[in-house]
């Protein structure tokens, strides 16, 4: 997936550098509204304007292809109802370490994503040793496990 990911970023600036070589050339076509005589079928560089994250055409539209969960990543793939997308990747917010609750929230080491929240399951109570594991009663979190000691 990285090496997707890395590809990506790669085509993305040869095209961004295409652009703004055409644009200078005079090849450059902002998007135009609908009825307009360009189309991005057409014309694939009317999805790149001055100042926009850069976009794909799918489907006649100019979609971010790194946000939009109907094209994640590319046109092709669409993802799945409890997931977002986020840089390109069908992630779930509420278990994600690296898109946790949100894109681009990233947990902290030895933090787990459970419920779109970074916790420490090796103390948390009503996440001990992995996600939704409650201590039951007055018992305690250590270590990832629940205890009736409190090591104290």
């Amino acid at each position: 997936m990285e090496s997707l990911k890395l590809l990506l970023v790669i085509l993305l600036t040869i095209t961004s550098s295409f652009v703004a070589s055409s644009a200078s050339e005079g090849n450059y076509y902002p998007p135009t509204p609908s009825g307009g005589s360009k189309s991005c079928d057409k014309d694939p560089l009317v999805c790149h304007t001055k100042g926009v994250v850069k976009q794909t055409c799918c489907k006649n539209k100019c979609v971010n292809v790194l946000a939009n969960k109907s094209h994640c990543g590319n046109c092709a793939t669409k993802c799945e109802k409890n997931e977002h997308c986020c840089s390109g990747d069908c992630v779930s917010l509420k278990t994600d370490c690296l898109n946790c609750g949100k894109c681009g929230i990233v947990c902290e080491l030895g933090f787990k994503c459970c419920n779109g929240k970074c916790v420490n399951t090796k103390i948390d109570k009503k996440n001990c040793g992995w996600c939704h594991n409650k201590c039951k009663g007055h018992d305690y979190c250590l270590d990832g496990v629940c205890s009736g000691y409190a090591g104290m």
